[in-house]
């Protein structure tokens, strides 16, 4: 009987789905943002599946920059591979100027490295034009794997599915069934209805902003922004308004 439960446990564990090959060590730089589509959050090291898998990361760092520190947070970059039973461990470089700073954003420089070396990956970048604030990464990486970049993985691209509406479908009674009859609109007499009185109802007013408010606003950008600028642009910004 044991060796019978063995056995099942042994067959399970063979033709799951998701088996786990082994973990991905991350270095302090790596902001892990989802694994194969779905959101996580990971700082030393990473399940992963046995087979394709997908990182989606950023880099976040610093460096100084004309004698003060610099916050460097990249684009997102995405990293397919396959994984095997084995460890591995994700390097990325170091950037300690502006302009390796702007090469990652548009050549990442990312290496995973196995016990026999380093592996076969693919990369590409999440670009979304505009506002960065409040980005849906889930959603962006379910369309991105619809597509046919490089690092693409269209199994994981079913998140966000559109669900299609259905027609109603008419169904013919059996035979020999009677259906009840619909009287038609047009064979009721039309009823004679008094006026109702008339009911005072409520009119949302909505006031206009005032000036204090308006400023307010205006002022939490300014500082928004002003704060994503480097030296030269604040330097620049300070000048023109002076």
């Amino acid at each position: 009987m044991n060796q019978l439960f063995t056995a099942v446990l042994f067959s399970v564990g063979l033709t799951s789905p998701m088996l786990m090959a082994s973990t991905l060590t991350l270095p302090s730089t790596a902001d892990i943002i989802a694994v194969n589509g779905q959101p996580i959050k990971a700082e030393n090291t990473l399940d992963l599946a046995e087979g394709v898998n997908q990182l989606a990361l950023r880099y976040t760092g610093s460096y100084r920059d004309r004698g003060s520190m610099e916050r460097f947070e990249s684009e997102v970059v995405i990293v397919r591979f396959n994984a095997e039973n084995t460890s591995y461990q994700l390097v990325l470089p170091n950037i300690s100027q502006a302009k390796q700073a702007s090469r990652f954003n548009q050549q990442p420089e990312i290496v995973i490295n196995s016990t026999s070396g380093p592996i076969a990956i693919q990369t590409d970048v999440l670009i979304k034009n505009g506002l960065q604030l409040g980005r849906n990464y889930q959603q962006e990486l379910a369309a991105y794997n619809q597509t046919q970049q490089g690092a693409a993985v269209s199994q994981f691209a079913s998140a966000y599915a559109v669900a299609v509406p259905v027609a109603p479908v008419s169904i013919a009674p059996p035979q020999g069934v009677t259906t009840p009859t619909v009287i038609s609109a047009a064979t009721i007499a039309p009823v004679s209805l008094a006026p109702p009185s008339p009911i005072a109802t409520s009119k949302s007013v909505v006031e206009p902003k005032t000036i204090e408010q308006d400023q307010a606003e205006i002022r939490e950008m300014l500082d928004y922004w002003y704060s994503k600028a480097n030296d030269n642009t604040k330097a620049e910004f300070k000048q023109s308004i002076n």
